[in-house]
């Protein structure tokens, strides 16, 4: 039996995200790998619209008339209907987040797939059910400032002193993450500390940051454009290709947000810039 529609339409909004700091601490008894992170929402967003059927046919639409082969989104409906027995849906998606970018694009729009599907018929989703479709979807559900370890499934809200930064994006840059982690296995990467990064958020690290730059040299370029901007730190973001740099005081982050600006006109460099 089908759970009743509550309501005609609904529709919300799931915000990028940005790894401040990323541990990967070894594998999971079931193979995955156990990562520990800070994350942090960034003012660019993706917005979802689910509109209901009265049959068993999901369709899902994107604003860029985009295919995707693995369809984060299409997943996310597929494991709701199969759990809770629901109904289609004709689901549009805006894309604003850039792709492959390491802001989560693909698990917003699962995230806001599952976060539709569950205002419309009052059901709740534990995490552990939404981590079987992304390791960032369990967060990017929630949103805030928060601290995920497993596989992503226990998300903290935490704080951490205020920031000003930016993400730089190159378009061209294309980072898998299934290449990344196997990249990592075969030679590591750097660890850092969480828990002091939450202390004083002086100390950003990605452990996929070196292998991502080994697959793609150009995020190697987006960390010195941002270093020599004036930007007091510089991560790379998820697993590539996107770069953050940041500061604590607003006005030094100005200063290097329109130095950066320069530095882009001056060098044609095919880049993005979201400032948060």
């Amino acid at each position: 039996m089908s759970i009743s529609v509550a309501q005609p339409r609904i529709s919300t909004q799931v915000f990028a995200k940005i790894n401040l700091c990323f541990n990967i601490e070894g594998r999971l008894h079931d193979g995955y790998h156990a990562i520990d992170s800070i994350l942090i929402n960034i003012p660019v967003y993706d917005e979802i619209t689910l509109s209901p059927r009265n049959d068993k046919i999901i369709n899902i639409s994107y604003s860029d008339a985009r295919i995707y082969e693995d369809d984060s989104a299409k997943r996310a409906a597929l494991l709701l209907d199969k759990k809770f027995h629901l109904n289609g849906a004709d689901i549009s998606i805006k894309k604003n987040i850039p792709e492959c970018s390491g802001l989560g694009g693909s698990s917003a729009d699962a995230a806001g797939v599952i976060r539709c599907y569950s205002q419309m018929h009052n059901i709740n989703i534990s995490n552990t059910t939404l981590v079987e479709i992304g390791s960032d979807v369990p967060y990017m559900y929630r949103g805030g400032t928060c601290r995920i370890q497993g596989k992503g499934e226990f998300v903290e809200a935490v704080t951490i002193p205020s920031i000003y930064g930016v993400v730089v994006i190159n378009d061209k840059i294309r980072i898998s993450t299934k290449d990344a982690y196997a990249l990592f296995d075969r030679y590591g990467g750097h660890h850092g500390d969480v828990d002091k990064f939450i202390l004083d958020a002086k100390h950003p690290f990605n452990a996929l940051e070196d292998v991502a730059k080994r697959l793609d040299p150009r995020i190697k370029m987006l960390s010195k454009l941002l270093c020599e901007s004036g930007f007091e730190y510089v991560v790379m973001t998820g697993s590539g290709g996107g770069v953050v740099g940041y500061s604590f005081d607003h006005e030094v982050t100005s200063n290097a947000f329109l130095e950066l600006l320069r530095r882009i006109d001056d060098t044609k460099k095919e880049v993005k810039v979201i400032r948060f």
